[in-house]
């Protein structure tokens, strides 16, 4: 039997003049490779495993003027594609197809890293019950929970059980998720990142400790 480590990584909101829609994968890969192979495994303490490492890089699609952008949501005022459940499926299906490639016998781990717009769009996924409970992790890096998918809280800084459904289940999140983001990020403030750690920390009845 063969145990292996499978993640599948989603790049940044793009701007690439070339209608090949393998394109924003494959620029994604060439210029960061290694250090997206070392901040995805330190995420999920990947380091010191044995298992072999298969690398998946997804691209979103193309929503004109040279932008490649996932589906994860036009709130925050950031680039998105239409919120219409097809990255989902896209995501899924792609999961499938990788999974039905392998020797009946090899017995996988499944995570999910995203950068930046692919942050964004893998908050989106764990956040769906159908899709978290395929995964073993999640890590988003230098992105943030966008705002469609957080619910209010009341007086009480309760969580309000009455949520829609598109909102974000905490309770069904993958078993781990990593949040990295860096102080000096001119892009995306670090503040979003932290605001999206608070609010999942007091939706599911946890206190934050530390800075």
């Amino acid at each position: 039997d063969k145990e292996m480590n499978i993640i599948f990584l989603l790049h940044p909101s793009s701007r690439i003049d070339n209608s090949d829609p393998y394109t924003p994968a494959s620029v994604f890969e060439a210029l960061t490779r290694q250090r997206l192979i070392d901040a995805a495994t330190s995420a999920f303490n990947l380091e010191d495993s044995k298992n072999e490492l298969l690398l998946v890089y997804l691209a979103s699609r193309d929503i004109g003027n040279g932008w490649w952008c996932w589906g994860a949501g036009s709130d925050n005022n950031l680039c998105s594609s239409p919120v219409d459940g097809s990255d989902s499926d896209f995501f899924k299906e792609a999961l499938m197809h990788v999974k039905k490639s392998l020797a009946p016998s090899t017995r996988a781990k499944v995570f999910l890293f995203g950068y930046s717009g692919g942050a964004r769009m893998a908050w989106r996924l764990a956040c769906d019950p159908e899709i978290s409970n395929l995964l073993d992790g999640v890590s988003m890096a230098a992105g943030l929970l966008p705002t469609s998918l957080q619910n209010d809280f009341d007086e009480d800084e309760k969580f309000i059980a009455e949520a829609e459904s598109s909102s974000c289940r905490v309770d069904q999140l993958p078993p781990s998720v990593v949040v990295l983001h860096g102080d000096l990020d001119t892009t995306t403030n670090v503040e979003f990142a932290n605001q999206s750690i608070e609010w999942v920390a007091r939706s599911a009845g946890c206190e934050l400790t530390g800075e």
